[in-house]
């Protein structure tokens, strides 16, 4: 799915959930370095935080 930004990816910072246990084909295939975001480090992942935080503001819990 990332293949056509390959030449503007640079890294990837994944969170730690299992649904990247498959990271190595990504680093294979685009060339770039993967980091995994420490546990509960939510400023590690900057541009889901960027955008969650006004998602979150938006659409109140519950």
């Amino acid at each position: 799915m990332l293949k056509s930004y390959q030449a503007a990816c640079k890294t990837i910072t994944y969170n730690n959930g299992g649904e990247f246990a498959g990271h190595q084909s990504s680093v294979r295939e685009l060339g770039c370095n993967i980091y995994f975001a420490k546990p509960y480090h939510s400023w590690e992942r900057g541009l889901s935080e960027i955008t969650n935080g006004p998602l979150r503001r938006f659409f109140q819990k519950g």
